[in-house]
């Protein structure tokens, strides 16, 4: 009888259920606008080492993430306990890895969001938004090789580069997708609607703990967070990293190809000037030093960046055929679906050097 009363107390008086949908929304990304406008808008303090990234300057940036989308729709105690964190920083850090969200609870809810149960949410919440900015990366770079291919279309060396880069932003968007709609659905909304017809049917407050933690359990061991699956959990944060690293090897040749356009843009000027001057467009020597800057381009810059990519394909081949043979034995049987998704060709397991360039 007394746990039924604290059961009844907590929903009536302390709003259990509505601190449980923020916990839905914040911390496991259930608020899909509030994210993506907060991921866009604090992208650029996160660049940054985690020693120069400050609690104040996040916490302003949440707040306006809050203001601007339907989040500022929440009750004003919800929004109050919203906060920034920012985790311990090791060598090397930048923003991305110390950052994270939390919910402050205190106070009767304290009873189910424990502090064994706050720090499994971090968890989560770090795993989630993580496999976010890999997201938005990848968003990021389709949209600069959509931009990059019309400015510097008059580069014909820029077109197989390009090319390169596409595929292999095509294979990793596939794998992102597959894996984010596994763990937004099969891991966390599937889940969820469970975690709801059970508390809606339970009939005591420890009805309504077991259940909690037993969401938080599968959640833990699908998002591979658990300690069977840390090889796996390894394995899949080494791909993330080998997104990271493309990220900047592609932002690293668009910068070089801008610079060659520009290059290329003065000796045309240079010709137009000679040709409207009376004289040859273009002079023996003027001709022959720009062809062997041109092949000296191609040898040392664009050949570079090939072998760079080509480098990085094979790593990223390499590291998710290896991934898939260790999910396809998890004893989790949504991996092992996960598994069959991204892979349902066998493209990556039917050769022993899988390869976009054909």
């Amino acid at each position: 009888e007394t746990s039924k009363y604290l059961l009844h107390v907590l929903n009536t008086q302390y709003q259990f259920a509505e601190h449980l949908k923020a916990f839905r929304k914040y911390l496991l990304l259930g608020q899909g606008d509030f994210i993506n406008h907060l991921m866009d808008i604090i992208q650029t303090e996160l660049a940054k080492p985690a020693t120069s990234c400050y609690v104040h300057n996040m916490t302003a940036i949440l707040e306006s993430a809050v203001k601007t989308t339907n989040a500022q729709y929440d009750e004003e105690d919800v929004l109050n306990r919203l906060d920034v964190q920012l985790l311990d920083a090791s060598p090397g850090d930048t923003g991305w890895d110390v950052f994270s969200l939390q919910y402050r609870v205190d106070g009767p809810i304290s009873t189910i969001f424990t502090q064994d149960t706050m720090l499994r949410y971090l968890q989560v919440f770090n795993f989630l938004w993580r496999g976010k900015r890999i997201e938005f990366i990848l968003s990021g770079m389709w949209r600069n090789q959509m931009a990059y291919c019309r400015q510097l279309n008059n580069i014909p060396e820029f077109h197989s580069t390009l090319h390169q880069c596409q595929l292999l932003t095509g294979a990793l968007v596939h794998f992102i997708s597959q894996l984010q709609y596994y763990i937004m659905f099969e891991c966390l909304e599937c889940s969820w609607a469970e975690l709801l017809i059970r508390i809606k049917s339970a009939v005591d407050l420890d009805e309504v703990i077991t259940a909690h933690s037993e969401f938080l359990d599968v959640i833990v061991t699908r998002c591979l967070l658990d300690p069977h699956s840390q090889p796996l959990l390894t394995q899949l944060r080494t791909l993330f990293d080998l997104i990271v690293d493309f990220q900047s090897k592609q932002e690293s040749m668009f910068i070089s190809f801008l610079a060659e356009a520009e290059k290329r843009k003065e000796y045309a000027i240079i010709k137009e000037q000679r040709s409207t001057g009376g004289l040859w467009a273009e002079s023996e020597e003027g001709s022959t030093r720009e062809l062997q800057r041109k092949a000296e381009f191609k040898r040392s810059v664009v050949n570079m960046f090939h072998s760079q990519f080509t480098v990085l394909e094979h790593s990223y081949n390499d590291t998710l055929k290896s991934f898939l043979e260790r999910v396809e034995g998890h004893i989790e049987e949504n991996l092992q679906f996960l598994a069959r998704r991204l892979d349902f060709n066998r493209f990556y397991r039917g050769t022993e050097t899988a390869s976009f360039v054909m």
